[in-house]
């Protein structure tokens, strides 16, 4: 974790700023008391960590490398371009009485409340439903954003000599089906090498047509949808914060996706 309170004077604290020896920590979801990591030799990234590791807060999770990273990415940026658009501006905030943190949370000047989720590992179904729900419940508009993998998600579209374009295809994991159709066809990323946010548009496939001959007629069958592959239809790479925009969605039908507050890139 990078936030702490510190027991002085109870000020919210960053790992990688706080420079005080002797000083006493605690973690702000579960207020148990966590140990600041600075290694001199810069083996890990300067963290808080709790020092029983008997507990359920969910700032005790373990994170990557990438997630550290990408959250603080984010936050600079936001900081750094856009501060004065917000009342609020928060890494790692804790909700919920502490059962749920956002890694970057924002309120707007209008007052609209606004989590980023930075998703490094795979989540069940039932996991990000949850949390979505939670959220709508507490009127806070979420953005989910995950690992980029260019060589997973590029937009390259091919045009045969007939005239039929043939785009690339990429199989989803049941995380990224669930985002892609809570997101309206989009999957969102971060851009670390240059700060800013990514979105993917992706469409069904579709098995071939077929047809055969039975008793002298011939049959004709049209093509399944594909469950896990989706056609890459269009990308932008580059997107400013400015672009997004809050939407309140109802659940889709016959799906797994309830009612939710989504904060978005619209058409």
């Amino acid at each position: 974790m990078i936030v702490a309170i510190r027991k002085s004077n109870h000020e919210k604290v960053f790992a990688f700023e706080e420079k005080l020896e002797g000083e006493e920590y605690y973690c702000p979801c579960c207020k148990l008391p966590v140990i600041h990591h600075n290694s001199t030799a810069r083996l890990r990234e300067p963290h808080f960590k709790h020092k029983s590791k008997e507990t359920l807060c969910p700032n005790a999770t373990k994170e990557s490398q990438w997630h550290y990273d990408t959250k603080i990415s984010i936050y600079n940026y936001l900081k750094q371009t856009y501060s004065s658009n917000f009342r609020e501006l928060e890494l790692e905030k804790s909700l919920f009485n502490g059962s749920q943190r956002a890694d970057v949370f924002l309120k707007t000047m209008k007052g609209n409340n606004i989590a980023i989720e930075v998703q490094s590992s795979v989540l069940t179904v039932d996991e990000i439903k949850r949390r979505t729900s939670l959220y709508f419940k507490n009127s806070i508009y979420v953005l989910w954003l995950l690992k980029y993998n260019l060589s997973r998600f590029i937009c390259n579209t091919i045009v045969t000599p007939y005239g039929k374009p043939i785009r690339n295809v990429t199989k989803l994991n049941a995380m990224e089906l669930w985002l892609h159709e809570a997101y309206l066809g989009r999957l969102y990323f971060w851009n670390p090498t240059r700060p800013s946010f990514i979105w993917v548009e992706l469409a069904d496939v579709f098995s071939e047509d077929s047809s055969f001959y039975s008793d002298g007629e011939e049959q004709y069958f049209y093509g399944k949808k594909l469950k896990t592959k989706k056609e890459i239809m269009r990308d932008k790479i580059g997107v400013d914060f400015r672009e997004f925009r809050i939407g309140q969605f109802g659940e889709i039908n016959n799906s797994n996706i309830p009612n939710r507050k989504i904060f978005y890139v619209g058409r």
